[in-house]
């Protein structure tokens, strides 16, 4: 399957359960249960790696106010545009 950009509903559900202290396991089991709901075959499911929670949890989520936040979850930054604090 093409790799594809996280829909706007899996990015909020990162976020939401990077911020509710959910464990990756715990938000994954999500993201594969809603795209398993829209139609999305099971073996081509998409799952967050470990690197990307890491990512947002760690560079993009310390920094950002909850309307940035938003923002991310309509349209991401690339990294280049984080704030480096």
């Amino acid at each position: 399957m093409k790799r594809r950009n996280y829909t706007v509903g899996e990015r909020a559900i990162i976020v939401l359960g990077i911020r509710a202290g959910m464990t990756p396991h715990e938000i994954n089991n999500l993201i594969v249960e809603e795209q398993i709901k829209q139609g999305i075959k099971k073996e081509d499911v998409r799952r967050v790696p470990a690197s990307s929670f890491a990512m947002v949890k760690f560079k993009y989520l310390p920094n950002m106010t909850d309307l940035e936040i938003w923002e991310h979850i309509k349209h991401p930054k690339p990294m280049g545009d984080l704030k480096n604090d």
